[in-house]
C-alpha cells in the first residue's frame, strides 16, 4: 500500500472535487498549500474508489535533492469516461490525468525523502481550443501558483530553466521533469499514438544539457516509469544517475530506464531504438 490504509487516517475532503475545489479558491486568493500532503489526500480518496497503487523502487536512493524525470503518462479517454476521477473535471480533461500521476510520484517520493517537491509546468494557459474548452484550464492554473511550480513558457531558454533548477536544489527541494513536454498527438507516432495513447513521445533535446548541469553540480536524476492497469496505477523508480557520462548518453540512459519497465505497448516513439541528439545549451 503506496499511503496508510484510508480506515487509519482522517481524509479532509469526502471526494477529489471538495479537494480541487479547495486548491482552486486557494489559488484564487493567492494561498501555498503542501503537494505531499495533497497528493496523499487525493490517492487515499480514490482508494476509496477502488484504486490501487503499486509503488517499486528499484534500490536505495539516497536522500540528496534529486531531478525526478518522468513519462508523461495518460489514461485512454474511453478508459477515463468509464472510471471519471471526478466529476467537477471535464471528462476528456488531462489537467486531473496529469495531476493524478503527479500525486503517485509525490507520495512515492516519501519512500526515500522528505524534501519539499516542486516541479516543471507548461506556463501558457490557452483559454480553448477553437473555441471549445476540454480542460479545466482553472485548475491548472491555481496548480501552478500554490504549489512554486516552475513555469517553462515556449520561448524559455535551457539556462533560464537549469537557474529555476539549481535553486530549488540549493534551497534543499526535489524537482519533478516531464520531458515529453506536451500531451498532444505527436509525429511521427500518428495513428499508433490513438491506438495507444499513454505511449512515450519524443523527450526534449534539452534534457540532455539539463541533466548534464545537475549532474555536474552534485545531484542526482532518478528516472520513474508510470502507467496504469485499470484502476491499478505503478510507478517505478530506476537506480539514481549521479555520474557524468556525457550530456546524449545520459538522456539515452534515463529514456531506456524509464521505458524498460513500461508494458511493450506504451514504448511509443522509441520502439524502434533510443537515440537522441543533445541539444546546444542557449
Amino acid at each position: 500500500m503506496l499511503v496508510p490504509n484510508v480506515m487509519e487516517r482522517q481524509i479532509p475532503f469526502a471526494r477529489a472535487e471538495d479537494l480541487f475545489a479547495q486548491i482552486r479558491e486557494d489559488g484564487i486568493n493567492g494561498l501555498k498549500r503542501n503537494p505531499i500532503e495533497d497528493a496523499r489526500t487525493l490517492i487515499s480518496i480514490l482508494e476509496q474508489r477502488g484504486f490501487t497503487f503499486n509503488i517499486q523502487q528499484r534500490t536505495k536512493i539516497p536522500d540528496i535533492p534529486t531531478l525526478i524525470v518522468a513519462n508523461h503518462y495518460l489514461r485512454a479517454p474511453l478508459s477515463r469516461l468509464r472510471q471519471p476521477i471526478m466529476t467537477r473535471t471535464k471528462a476528456l480533461s488531462t489537467s486531473a490525468e496529469v495531476i493524478l500521476t503527479t500525486s503517485v510520484i509525490v507520495a512515492g517520493m516519501e519512500n526515500f525523502t522528505n524534501r519539499k517537491v516542486t516541479w516543471f509546468q507548461k506556463g501558457e494557459i490557452n483559454p480553448s481550443i477553437m473555441g471549445f474548452q476540454c480542460v479545466d484550464r482553472e485548475s491548472q492554473q491555481a496548480f501552478l501558483s500554490v504549489y512554486d511550480s516552475i513555469p517553462v513558457f515556449k520561448n524559455s531558454k535551457t539556462l533560464q530553466t537549469t537557474v529555476r533548477l539549481i535553486r530549488s536544489f540549493r534551497n534543499g527541494g526535489n524537482v519533478i521533469l516531464y520531458p515529453e513536454g506536451s500531451v498532444r498527438l505527436a509525429k511521427p507516432e500518428g495513428i499508433k499514438y490513438i491506438m495507444h495513447p499513454g505511449s512515450l513521445r519524443e523527450f526534449n533535446r534539452s534534457l540532455s544539457a539539463l541533466v548534464e548541469i545537475v549532474v555536474r553540480n552534485g545531484f542526482q536524476v532518478v528516472p520513474v516509469s508510470a502507467y496504469s492497469k485499470g484502476k491499478e496505477y505503478f510507478a517505478v523508480f530506476h537506480e539514481p544517475i549521479k555520474d557524468s557520462t556525457g550530456t546524449s548518453q545520459q538522456a539515452e540512459l534515463i529514456v531506456t530506464k524509464v521505458q524498460s519497465a513500461l508494458p511493450k505497448t506504451l514504448h511509443g516513439y522509441y520502439k524502434g531504438g533510443i537515440n537522441i541528439k543533445p541539444q546546444v545549451q542557449q
